[in-house]
């Protein structure tokens, strides 16, 4: 689904992320706190995606999606770049 609606590799591996925990959520796959939900959905995207992303687009996907991020320091609104 992620590779229908969105070309930018950066974009899939959100996109995957977000459906894999939804998921989890959904399926009560696991009884881990959030902490523990964020590291298995960083390390299944980057398994499932690994031969699509560069070694930076993994770089960039594990610093936005750390778990100690605020929304502040993910910079959505800069008119240069995607988000």
């Amino acid at each position: 689904m992620c590779k229908v609606t969105h070309f930018d590799p950066r974009c899939v591996a959100s996109c995957l992320a977000v459906c894999l925990a939804i998921a989890h959520l959904l399926q009560a796959a696991t009884d881990d706190d959030i902490e523990m939900l964020i590291d298995r959905v960083q390390k299944e995207t980057i398994h499932i995606l690994d031969d699509q992303l560069t070694s930076e687009h993994k770089e960039e996907f594990l610093w936005y999606t750390q778990k100690d991020r605020i929304l502040e320091e993910l910079n959505l609104d800069e008119p240069r770049s995607i988000g």
